[in-house]
């Protein structure tokens, strides 16, 4: 690109397109180059990582919901690094998420603590998102409806973040604090 004398031998442009050639070429294995980062100088993220995965291998044999509630409880408090965690499993009879049994025993009011799949919340989980952030959540007319019907519950549960479990047919959702 570079040719002694010329007018482009020390121009912007002439940098410029070498730059843009050297991250282009480097493009293909960043990937793998992330992957070897992370083993190397981030190796929480990456066992984290590596936990939830084995988890979710595993979660198709499990048959007992106690087991299900203890294995990711123990699983998301360690890569997530939350205080808590709470599951709250359909109920195919009421068609309502309940509070699920682990290893944290919750007072008495939230193990009573119920979610209706078509309240605000779970329509918003079940929809185009997967993540609800209580905290963060007073932005935009769909969330706040989110918050008008399920906000108390989640203030009391002390909410920091509520994922949703099933993608376009919500099962469950994990409530981390």
């Amino acid at each position: 690109l570079v040719v002694s004398g010329s007018l482009w031998a020390f121009s912007p442009l002439a940098i410029g397109l070498a730059v843009l050639v050297a991250v282009l070429s480097v493009l293909p294995f960043r990937g793998r180059l992330r992957v070897a980062i992370d083993r190397r100088f981030d190796r929480a993220r990456y066992e984290s990582r590596q936990k939830l995965e084995n988890l979710a291998r595993s979660l198709p044999h499990v048959v007992d919901r106690e087991t299900l509630a203890r294995q990711l409880e123990e699983a998301v408090t360690r890569s997530m690094q939350t205080r808590w965690c709470l599951l709250f499993v359909e109920d195919r009879a009421t068609r309502k998420l309940q509070f699920q049994k682990g290893r944290i025993a919750p007072s008495a009011e939230i193990s009573r603590m119920t979610f209706a799949l078509d309240e605000p919340l779970c329509q918003y989980l079940k929809g185009k998102h997967v993540v609800f952030e209580p905290p963060l959540s007073s932005i935009g007319a769909e969330t706040e409806e989110v918050m008008t019907s399920a906000g108390e519950r989640l203030r009391k549960l002390q909410a920091e973040v509520v994922l949703g479990l099933g993608g376009a047919e919500l099962h469950g959702l994990v409530v981390l604090g």
